[in-house]
């Protein structure tokens, strides 16, 4: 497994970088706070990620969904909660595997299928330091 891509986002706006610093218990340095401790980092598997852009009809989610971390070769169904993925120095725990849906998600009543329903974890840093695209990831 490899990082294929980094997103931060701040004042509103996300941008795609090459690296950055991530901070035991908060998530990345300089990025909008999660509002949930155990939603620090969002990861989704490259995968993943095609599958949403190449949807047809899309859900409440989506369109406006974007992780922090994009993982190639990620295998989602391979992970549960208090597991551990490796990346240099950096360790995060998975804390969450999946994405909760909306009543009203125009996916959920036509009981179409939707990537981030299984597609996405959620952890938090339990060891910081720097991260950048091509680092390899290790299932701890």
């Amino acid at each position: 497994m490899r990082i294929s891509r980094i997103y931060i986002r701040n004042d509103n706006s996300l941008h795609l970088v090459n690296s950055v610093f991530l901070l035991e218990g908060i998530g990345i340095k300089d990025n909008s706070p999660s509002k949930d401790e155990d939603k620090q980092i969002s990861i989704f598997s490259e995968e993943g990620r095609k599958e949403i852009d190449n949807l047809v009809e899309h859900g409440l989610c989506t369109k406006k969904f974007q992780e922090d971390i994009t993982i190639e070769d990620l295998i989602i169904s391979d992970l549960s909660p208090g597991e551990k993925l490796v990346m240099g120095k950096v360790v995060i725990e998975i804390t969450m595997v999946g994405k909760r849906c909306y009543g009203d998600c125009p996916l959920i009543s036509t009981k179409s299928f939707c990537p981030l329903r299984r597609g996405i974890v959620f952890g938090k840093v339990l060891e910081g330091g720097q991260i950048e695209t091509g680092n390899i990831v290790i299932k701890d």
